[in-house]
């Protein structure tokens, strides 16, 4: 399994309780208008149906917990996994509920719950987002990359990519697809499937030759991609993977313990463990010289003590923030912390439970 499902396993094995402790900005009476405000996707806990859509609103600092539910008079579903903003909709996978979910970025409101299933009506399990051309690409654990058209909101196509497709980016007309073979631990998969569009057909795989579990997929500011590999937890370190979208070759590969990235102009912000002093951090540097280029990225390192399992990054260029999240303990609330492009803290807030993705509304 990857690091999500194995996540979320240790976290049902140990869940014998919710925590129900109240927040001080969490916000008792429901957010409803207020444009200045930020989406929080929250995966909760496998096999619970507890994946919330919170609502937080910069102006008065206040949270409001499971927005998505208030506003549409019923849950997410089974572990979210991914969202994306994609025009004036916001798309979000949920992975074990076998859903795509539609919504109105303004308000809320579903738009679309578009069921995630094969020809037999078994679930696909879809994963990771992208969007390109109209069009929304979702790589599902099943094997496949499926086509959303954004107008209809329908399924239209599909392609066979790997093993548990976890990660997906667009760049120079194509799709880089990260085959985790998150489902066969410790039997993990080491390629990258590359899909032409718009016919949708897979032209190229890309094998990683010192790496497994390739996940997280981002396109950088010169149009290559840029994958995390995230080795098996054991022997097998993780890294960051270059991929030239022109010729679909593997430019460099930067060995770093991370577990989780984000583009910034022209650097890299990426969540760092070291396991000799098992201390996180937050580490940036230039995308094409890691390994030789890295400094902390957070000018307050005092910030870690109080956080207890940083999880996952997000960054709106917008508003020029990076967001991190502290998962907790995988079973109560978890919480956001925002950052300036200059590592400076901005603001901080709780969530439910394991949030990951953050947009801006």
């Amino acid at each position: 399994m990857n690091k999500k499902t194995l996540v979320t396993a240790l976290a049902l094995s140990s869940m014998m309780f919710w925590s129900c402790e109240s927040d001080e900005n969490e916000n008792p009476n429901p957010i409803i208008t207020g444009e200045n405000s930020l989406y929080v996707l929250c995966e909760g806990n496998w096999g619970y149906n507890n994946a919330t859509l919170d609502l937080f609103s910069i102006d008065s600092n206040s949270v409001q917990k499971d927005f998505f539910a208030f506003v549409n008079g019923f849950g997410l579903g089974d572990t979210g996994n991914d969202m994306i903003a994609y025009g004036s909709k916001i798309y979000v996978a949920v992975k074990v509920s076998n859903v795509v979910i539609v919504i109105n970025r303004q308000n809320g409101k579903q738009i679309a719950r578009i069921p995630m299933v094969d020809n037999a009506g078994q679930g696909k399990m879809p994963s990771r987002l992208c969007s390109a051309d109209g069009k929304v690409y979702v790589a599902c654990f099943d094997g496949y990359v499926a086509e959303i058209d954004t107008t209809s909101l329908n399924v239209v196509r599909e392609v066979k990519a790997g093993r548990n497709p976890d990660g997906i980016a667009f760049a120079n007309g194509k799709l880089f697809v990260a085959n985790s073979g998150g489902l066969d631990y410790p039997n993990y998969d080491n390629t990258i499937s590359v899909i032409q569009l718009p016919a949708l057909l897979v032209i190229d795989t890309i094998e990683i030759e010192t790496g497994l579990n390739p996940t997280l997929t981002r396109t950088l500011p010169d149009g290559n991609i840029m994958v995390l590999v995230n080795g098996n937890y054991y022997d097998v370190n993780p890294s960051l993977v270059t991929i030239n979208s022109q010729t679909n070759a593997i430019i460099k590969q930067d060995n770093v313990n991370v577990s989780s990235f984000v583009i910034k102009n022209n650097d890299v912000v990426y969540l760092h463990f070291d396991y000799t002093t098992n201390i996180y951090n937050v580490k940036t540097a230039p995308y094409n010289n890691i390994e030789n280029g890295s400094v902390d990225f957070v000018k307050q390192s005092s910030i870690f003590s109080s956080m207890t399992t940083p999880y996952c990054l997000s960054v709106s260029k917008e508003r020029q923030e990076i967001y991190m999240t502290d998962a907790k303990n995988y079973t109560s609330s978890g919480e956001v912390i925002c950052f300036d492009y200059d590592g400076n803290l901005k603001y901080r807030f709780s969530t439910s439970q394991n949030p990951s993705v953050v947009i801006v509304k």
